[in-house]
């Protein structure tokens, strides 16, 4: 190991404490204190006595930025990886279905690629199919809103090409951008919450406040005026930490594995 790699800690960033909460709560991880770098929040420890910090920025691209500067500006990161929840743009992926992304673009374009090496068969499609946590290797489109409705995803999913798997989410291409901004590697493992046939039950974002996150408060309140919606939210929610308990054993090999 490195000098730098000696001094240095391995860095996994969620948008949302919910994302990584179950990683949090692992057997494996070792908790030491937690803090804050701007916006952001982390939990410092260890999993197999490699130095982890778990983080988590707030939701969409303004916070991901932001909170990913702070926290690399308050410590010594060697590599990173991006964890959360998409929505499915190809036809195919089901709800839970982890993605190890090979892949990020955006409006602006491509963003840097990430590394999909430290994920056990995610640079082999045939091996990946068969790995109980990571189903499928493919394309992220970070998109400046949330992609609500299936007609939404359908035309996302005609403008990256139509690849065999790909998937929707807010702040991917930004954590990439600030990564290689700094020179740390990442890896991105995403699991899908709701399928590209779907529709979501409410709009969120015109729930959205003025840094991009979705108001909770205005959720709740939409559902206490629109009940015949709670099934479908309640579901949704199910699933949502279904795919965080996914990430969470889909991140162990990479957290586990000690950088060069």
């Amino acid at each position: 190991m490195g000098a730098r790699a000696a001094d240095s800690t391995s860095l996994i960033v969620a948008a949302l404490r919910s994302e990584v909460a179950p990683l949090i709560k692992h057997p494996s991880f070792t908790h030491r204190d937690a803090g804050e770098a701007g916006v952001a929040r982390f939990v410092r420890g260890e999993i197999d006595r490699q130095p982890i910090v778990v983080a988590w920025t707030g939701d969409g691209a303004r916070c991901a930025g932001d909170g990913l500067r702070a926290l690399l500006a308050a410590m010594p990161v060697r590599r990173l990886l991006v964890v959360g929840v998409a929505g499915g743009l190809s036809p195919g992926l089901e709800p839970g279905a982890v993605v190890a992304v090979s892949r990020v673009v955006d409006a602006a374009g491509e963003a840097p690629p990430p590394e999909t090496s430290a994920i056990p068969g995610a640079d082999d499609p045939d091996a990946s199919a068969g790995l109980s946590a990571v189903s499928a290797t493919g394309t992220l489109y970070s998109h400046a809103r949330i992609a609500v409705t299936r007609e939404e995803k359908a035309a996302l999913w005609d403008e990256i090409g139509r690849p065999s798997v790909a998937a929707v989410d807010l702040e991917t291409a930004t954590f990439g951008r600030v990564a290689h901004e700094h020179g740390v590697p990442y890896t991105v493992l995403r699991a899908v919450s709701d399928t590209a046939g779907e529709t979501l039950p409410v709009d969120f974002n015109r729930m959205l406040d003025e840094q991009g996150r979705v108001r909770q408060g205005r959720v709740a309140w939409w559902a206490v005026c629109h009940p015949w919606a709670i099934p479908r939210l309640a579901n949704l929610g199910r699933r949502v930490n279904a795919c965080a308990s996914q990430l969470a054993v889909a991140g162990l090999p990479w957290a586990r594995m000690e950088a060069a």
